[in-house]
């Protein structure tokens, strides 16, 4: 979330030790999810909410009468650890053509239009694939970004540096270790809040890579993913119209 934003863990040992050690997932009205830390301002383990995300999936979760428990840990972890079967659900996720061969998506939860930010200096504010060819763009372990960033990067045109997450994106950028991150307007200003520094610190893309969103989604794999999928869609449309009724 994250683009927010093609899951797998780096080794199979740390996945299966952790798999040996997770409880079965919960079945009936009681449900395991799963995000990732650090994902302000959608998912923040730091926030007393947990995030904007977190916050509106627990709505969310709650009017579908469903209790749930939340867990926290990297996004590799918990997205391979979901597709595993050691929880029911995870969040928020941009759609990926993997990720949506293995996952039921639910309604977009927000809407995100993505620009990638570079120093000043550099002068990148147009990105198309013959002005970004040998640049290195730095994103995190575990988070996906455009598809036609992705196609470049499989094809050796577009180098990646994959740090833990975007704040050491923002800090590689800086230091010239990279060229580039991506993220979208949200991400970016708590990006900002939390390194204390302006924005004009980074210099915008004129147009966005690419525009998105960020949605809970359950493994095909489950018994009841397509149910799970469906109370949460038929909640979070009440959820919004009853806000929508409020204003």
């Amino acid at each position: 979330m994250p683009l927010i934003y093609h899951l797998f863990a780096r080794s199979i040992a740390p996945l299966a030790a952790c798999l040996a050690l997770a409880t079965p997932v919960h079945g009936g009205d009681h449900l395991k999810l799963v995000t990732g830390p650090d994902y302000p301002p959608f998912a923040d383990a730091s926030e007393p909410q947990g995030g904007r995300a977190v916050e509106l999936v627990r709505t969310v979760m709650a009017r579908a009468g469903y209790e749930i428990d939340l867990d926290w840990m990297p996004w590799r972890r918990g997205y391979a650890m979901t597709l595993a079967g050691a929880y029911d659900a995870t969040f928020p996720y941009v759609p990926s053509e993997q990720r949506r061969a293995e996952y039921w998506f639910s309604q977009p939860l927000f809407a995100l239009e993505m620009h990638a930010y570079s120093m000043p200096k550099r002068g990148l504010t147009e990105y198309r694939p013959e002005t970004v060819h040998g640049l290195t763009i730095c994103l995190p372990n575990g988070w996906n970004t455009a598809t036609s960033l992705e196609t470049l990067i499989r094809a050796g045109r577009l180098r990646r540096e994959q740090p833990n997450d975007l704040t050491a994106c923002a800090k590689m950028v800086r230091a010239g270790r990279a060229d580039f991150f991506v993220a979208d307007n949200y991400v970016y200003a708590g990006l900002l809040k939390q390194l204390g520094v302006p924005a004009e610190t980074f210099a915008r893309s004129e147009h966005p890579l690419a525009e998105s969103a960020l949605y809970f989604i359950v493994p095909k794999r489950h018994p009841d993913g397509d149910r799970i999928i469906a109370r949460f869609n038929e909640a979070l449309l009440a959820v919004r119209e009853e806000a929508q009724r409020s204003r």
